[in-house]
């Protein structure tokens, strides 16, 4: 078991630095969100209606 002690250690590091990250990154980024900014990126087209049954 001593000698997985390091291998061990550093994925707890590598968990604990994801984790540091993600909470990190949750209370200091944006939260302005709005309609427009949760849509789907369509490429600049707005999205029109398709039919039920794909058109053909």
């Amino acid at each position: 078991m001593n000698a997985y002690a390091p291998i061990l250690v550093l994925g707890g590091l590598a968990a604990g630095f994801a984790v540091f990250s993600v909470v990190m990154a949750s209370l200091t980024g944006p939260k302005r969100y709005n309609r427009a900014k949760l849509d789907a990126y369509e490429c600049g087209i707005e999205p029109t209606p398709q039919p039920a049954g794909g058109g053909r």
